[in-house]
């Protein structure tokens, strides 16, 4: 199976994950929690151990100006959505714009995911499996925490950028430089650091740290033992 056609079947799989991840209700909310925290430890452990890594390499290599992408993608998240709750104070306002920047920033998302799933596969199968478990994970959860898709539409729109990125990545991958694809890499750890940290990561008494350990002691093995594949 070439890496083309194991990015387009990835990217399938994230689509159905965004369309349907918020159609199923935990009705019990200790489950929940387990999920989330166990989804958390799962994307802490590969930012940290697999994907800051590789981006520090590759950058370094390159220019170390390139280090700015990552800045640039957490404060960029970090500053719309500040601005929005500093500037609208109206429940039904503030909700409608939040939800308004999380569709925003989903489809361009995953749509950078989608350029950088097909570098990765390209690289190393492995790579782009240690890539795509922590990103399923991280969009499956963050859609179960969401209302259900109001308009069919957008949510297909949505859930089909990660695919859109793939197929155009496909036909121009060859004409693209490494120092854009490691600039797309920062950017997508910037918005992940704010989004784990802000977001996903089980604040006060809620989430489950057992299952945020158990993740982490899980993926961390496995990111371990793919070093020396």
């Amino acid at each position: 199976m070439t890496s083309e056609i194991l990015a387009i079947i990835f990217a399938l799989i994230l689509a159905l994950a965004y369309h349907f991840g918020n159609q199923f209700i935990f009705k019990k909310k200790n489950v929940r929690n387990k999920l989330i925290s166990f989804s958390a430890g799962i994307s802490v452990t590969y930012l940290i151990l697999e994907l800051f890594p590789r981006f520090t390499a590759g950058a370094l290599e390159i220019d170390q100006l390139i280090f700015l992408s990552v800045l640039f993608g957490f404060i960029t998240h970090h500053l719309i959505e500040k601005n929005i709750y500093q500037h609208h104070h109206l429940k039904q306002d503030l909700k409608r714009l939040l939800s308004l920047e999380e569709n925003i920033f989903s489809f361009f998302y995953h749509l950078i995911v989608g350029v950088l799933m097909i570098y990765l596969l390209k690289g190393h199968l492995v790579d782009g499996l240690l890539f795509f478990i922590p990103i399923l994970s991280f969009t499956l959860i963050n859609s179960l925490t969401t209302e259900p898709h109001i308009s069919l539409v957008d949510s297909i729109l949505n859930s089909s950028a990660c695919l859109i990125g793939v197929i155009s990545t496909i036909f121009i991958y060859d004409h693209i430089p490494a120092w854009f694809f490691y600039s797309i890499l920062g950017f997508i750890i910037g918005i992940m650091m704010f989004s784990i940290t802000r977001h996903h990561v089980p604040f006060g008494k809620k989430g489950k740290p057992e299952y945020f350990f158990i993740a982490f002691v899980i993926y961390s093995i496995i990111i371990i033992v793919s070093w020396y594949v």
